[in-house]
């Protein structure tokens, strides 16, 4: 606060406290499902301490899940079994952590502006998207904005060691809630060496000491949980900078010729990687996402700014340009150096901004200051940046609707039909079923207390960069399960895991919101296709399965309990016109799985003849009265059981999901209007392989007349393929096998107001 200005109660600044809450509210009731891993597993890692488990060491601070474990301290205390309740605990503390940073920083704009300066970034920061979208989650990154604004407020006053030493506490207190604050802290480092020099060593000895205590103290707390001193720390820097570090060290020494570089980057890289398996490194390199080098500066107005707070911005850097000082120089040193550095890593997210927020709010409020001038400035000139200052805030919190908060929404809703499953059968004298999940974050916290939530060895999704023995242990868990539920993407990666979901699941219900089942943070985007809840088989012949093989069944009689028989005869014949190959449909079911309802799920049922030790692939298709269409193109049985493998008298049902889009004009058109849509399901057998590196299709099965001595044949009639017999083929030359009624889902649904689509 100015010191002309006399300390009154501040109803200006509860004011825009207010408005922030009001908004954090709002985020907060909007959010479905967690968003990002770490949400959970800070407050796992709380829970495990307060139970006295064993912890795992990781990349990541115990710090700041130190915070919380009092949360389930109280919880075990007085017998909590739904944590959902300390999960909201702990968003709600996470809230008053974000208000906090919003009114030191209101205070840090007076003490090097005026109030109005300070005002107006508190508001900019507190509408910013960023920091609504996470001011809600468990994150450490909001405890580290907090830390670093207040690292920045005691900044702005120079002095003796004191005072450096409080900067350096708050420096070391950022880096202990988050390591990814260590390039704010070394840039804040560097600015404050520039502005001290030599006459503010004491300054900076201060700064030192504070920052050094909080490191001394973040290794023997690892040592305390982790069982290794200083482990966390050195596996994020091992993560996030050794594998970088060391290639450039290596590769800038082959090119400058200086050797003993060279030999320090392949030092640092094997003292960094002993004993890391060589595959599982290249995996994780590979999956890692790249993201354009101007990706931030191409997104900072749809996720960070809007125009008029680009605007303010703009206005603050000529200010500060104007009229620098060293407190802005400090503000703009930190913010430029670690976009730069942050721009170059492979995957790029505007929420690794989060402790820059503050400080480009700063800037912004300055800005907005200057053009809204002093008090005896002209009334049409301080309406101007009102007006710009309120358009600044609406503008950015309405960037956060833009936002994708609901990507892994699905899996509370599928936790919730387990539950409710879970608890009838309980009360029913069944013992407490095992549940877990292709990604335990998202569930965790949400299982209710008739579930035991199990944890796989390893998440689905590392499949990829397990080695055997991990992927053995994970099947051999899977196999101990009552309840499943993941995403497709997950289970379909491979046949070994689909071989014991096959064989111990049936499919109890789906969850399918195509406007929200995808994810933003990573690039380019990953679609995240229906989650299915996976139940242990009941025996239940009408369950829905990913796959069945019934060896010895009557083909006639097994034909006759579907719900849509129709033989079609796929085959290929030998020159002497023997049978070399052949699968024949037998027809097939469709039903709408529970969930959203929005995931129709199609069981075709084949009969095996010989097979030549031939993989086919079925080509499914289904489209409406308008041709939109739906494309499956798959192994039989989920690959499990390739055709070579098949006998000739089995028979093979395969269950393939269909997950509708969301919208009439998706699929279904005008057709939406009411509960059924029409369809039709259109087949080919192809068989592909490899030619030149190049997957070819190289022949496959054609559908054969009822005598099974001819093929069917086809020609053009008024721009249809059509057979002599009626049958109908695909410009590309699938059959078409016969209709379907489809049920439209709630999403897509349309009033019939007589609106023409």
């Amino acid at each position: 606060m100015s010191a002309t200005e006399p300390s009154r109660p501040r109803r200006d600044l509860l004011a825009v406290l207010a408005a922030v809450l009001v908004l954090q509210i709002v985020a907060l009731l909007t959010l479905d499902g967690y968003q990002l891993a770490d949400s959970t597993e800070y407050l796992d890692r709380a829970d495990r301490l307060a139970q006295g488990l064993e912890l795992v060491p990781s990349s990541r601070s115990f710090a700041f899940s130190a915070l919380h474990v009092p949360i389930f301290l109280v919880a075990d205390w007085i017998g909590l079994d739904d944590y959902r309740a300390a999960v909201l605990l702990a968003r709600l503390f996470q809230m008053a952590l974000g208000l906090c940073a919003a009114a030191v920083l209101c205070r840090v704009g007076e003490r090097l502006f005026d109030r109005r300066a300070g005002l107006a970034a508190a508001l900019l920061f507190g509408t910013n998207p960023v920091f609504l979208q996470w001011s809600v989650e468990p994150l450490s990154g909001t405890a580290a904005t907090l830390c670093v604004v207040l690292a920045f407020a005691a900044a702005v006053q120079r002095g003796e060691w004191r005072q450096g030493l409080v900067v350096g506490l708050w420096l070391g207190a950022a880096f202990l809630m988050a390591f990814q604050t260590i390039m704010v802290l070394a840039a804040f480092a560097g600015a404050l060496l520039l502005r001290e020099r030599w006459s503010g060593r004491s300054y900076l000895a201060g700064a030192a000491l504070g920052v050094g205590a909080c490191v001394l103290v973040q290794c023997v707390l690892d040592r305390l949980v982790y069982g290794g001193f200083g482990v966390s720390l050195w596996n994020y820097l091992v993560e996030n900078f050794a594998g970088t570090a060391s290639t450039w060290m290596y590769e800038i020494g082959g090119k400058t010729g200086i050797g003993p570089l060279q030999d320090a980057g392949l030092w640092l890289y094997n003292q960094a990687f002993e004993g890391v398996d060589a595959a599982r490194q290249a995996a994780r390199a590979e999956a890692k996402s790249q993201a354009p080098r101007d990706w931030y500066v191409a997104h900072l107005h749809t996720h960070l700014l809007a125009w008029p707070a680009l605007l303010c911005l703009a206005l603050g850097l000529v200010r500060s340009a104007f009229r620098p000082s060293w407190p802005l120089a400090i503000a703009v040193l930190t913010v430029v150096s670690n976009v730069l550095i942050m721009s170059v890593k492979g995957s790029q997210s505007f929420r690794l901004w989060l402790p820059l927020v503050p400080l480009v709010a700063l800037l912004a409020g300055a800005g907005w200051a200057w053009a809204y001038g002093r008090a005896e400035s002209h009334v049409a000139r301080r309406a101007a940046a009102v007006l710009l200052l309120a358009a600044a805030a609406a503008l950015s919190a309405d960037l956060l609707r833009d936002r994708n908060r609901a990507t892994y929404g699905g899996y509370w809703d599928a936790m919730a039909f387990v539950n409710a499953a879970a608890r009838d059968a309980v009360a029913a004298g069944d013992p407490l079923p095992r549940v877990s999940s292709g990604y335990h974050w998202a569930v965790r916290f949400r299982d209710a207390p008739e579930v035991e939530l199990v944890k796989l060895p390893a998440h689905l999704n590392e499949w990829g960069q397990l080695l055997e023995d991990e992927r053995a242990a994970v099947l051999a868990e899977l196999d101990t399960l009552d309840w499943f539920v993941s995403h497709l993407q997950l289970i379909e990666q491979d046949a070994a895991i689909l071989d014991v979901l096959g064989r111990r699941f049936e499919v109890a219900a789906a969850f399918w919101e195509p406007d929200t089942f995808w994810e933003e943070d990573t690039l380019p985007l990953q679609k995240i296709l229906p989650i299915l809840v996976l139940r242990r088989r009941t025996g239940d012949p009408e369950a829905a399965t990913l796959f069945d093989v019934h060896a010895d069944a009557d083909p006639g009689a097994y034909q006759a309990r579907l719900d849509r028989p129709r033989s079609i005869d796929f085959r290929r014949l030998r020159p002497d016109g023997t049978v070399e190959a052949q699968l024949v449909l037998l027809g097939w079911d469709l039903r709408v799985l529970p969930g959203t309802g929005a995931v129709p799920w199609l069981t075709l049922h084949w009969f095996a003849g010989p097979t030549a030790g031939h993989d086919y692939t079925v080509s499914l298709r289904v489209t409406d009265a308008d041709d939109r269409a739906l494309q499956r193109n798959r192994r039989p049985a989920w690959g499990v059981y390739p055709t070579s493998a098949w006998e000739p008298g089995w028979i093979v049902s395969e269950g393939i999901p269909l997950a509708l889009p969301a919208t009439w004009d998706g699929f279904g058109g005008a057709h939406c209007r009411g509960d059924l849509l029409p369809a039709r399901l259109w087949l080919a057998v192809p068989e592909y392989a490899e030619v030149d590196g190049v997957l070819r299709r190289v022949g496959g099965l054609n559908p054969f007349r009822p005598s099974g001595r001819r093929p069917i044949g086809k020609k053009k009639v008024g721009g249809e393929l059509v057979s002599e017999e009626g049958y109908t083929f695909s410009p590309d030359n699938l059959f078409l096998a016969g209709g379907l009624w489809l049920s439209v889902p709630e999403t897509a649904r349309v009033p019939d107001d007589g609106r023409r689509l």
